[in-house]
């Protein structure tokens, strides 16, 4: 291995332990889409026969709305800026810089911040709670089974960086980045379609509150 080899290698993270497990992903990514599905149609037949009890002219509602789109567009910044890093080496390097140098899982931070944003523009705390309280009970679940796969390939060097790194709030002090990253346009793009997502269900939103003004939709009740 050359030098240029190893400092690559230092900016990339530990490589895996040769023959250990790789983590059960399909399971969970199964698991991920059937809960989210449930979630969102569950949201959106609320949103379907209810309002909020916040007033569309009301001076918060367009402060809320703008909240909500900034936290939707750094939601979609952010995961593409840690796609970057993840490159075509999860599960085969600890990643520790960049993103992962300041909290051990930026994606789901990222991602956290783009429910946050979809619950300002619903302008509803009883579907701002389902929204976060199913992200919290289901990541969590998730991130520990994430975190096992990963004690049981990197060992000691995961220790090291769990202790050192959040698991949740960034410590930017922390922050390190290598001098250069080998990027993989796939991964890039499959970043900018997952937060797509992120970004559709504002005009979604926008155009069920509109269909409930012109009487398209029953208003059964109006939601807290």
């Amino acid at each position: 291995m050359t030098a240029t080899d190893e400092r690559l290698d230092r900016g990339r993270g530990a490589h895996a332990r040769p023959g250990a497990p790789l983590p059960p992903r399909s399971g969970l990514i199964r698991q991920r889409l059937r809960d989210s599905r449930i979630v969102v149609a569950l949201i959106g037949i609320l949103l379907l026969v209810s309002r909020p009890l916040l007033d569309s002219n009301s001076r918060w509602h367009e402060g809320i709305e703008y909240g909500g789109y900034a936290l939707a567009i750094l939601c979609v910044f952010g995961r593409i800026w840690c796609s970057a890093y993840i490159g075509g080496y999860k599960n085969q390097r600890l990643l520790t810089v960049g993103p992962f140098s300041v909290v051990r899982n930026p994606l789901y931070v990222f991602s956290f911040i783009g429910v946050l944003g979809i619950a300002l523009i619903v302008e509803s705390a009883v579907i701002a709670a389902l929204l976060v309280g199913a992200f919290a009970l289901y990541y969590r679940r998730v991130v520990r089974a994430e975190e096992n796969n990963l004690r049981t390939q990197f060992a000691e060097a995961y220790e090291a960086y769990s202790v050192r790194v959040p698991r949740w709030l960034p410590k930017f002090s922390l922050f390190t980045g290598p001098d250069r990253i080998e990027m993989h346009p796939r991964f890039l793009l499959k970043a900018m379609r997952d937060g797509l997502w992120f970004l559709l269900a504002f005009p979604i939103v926008e155009l069920i509150e509109y269909l409930h003004d012109i009487g398209w939709l029953p208003t059964l009740f109006a939601l807290p």
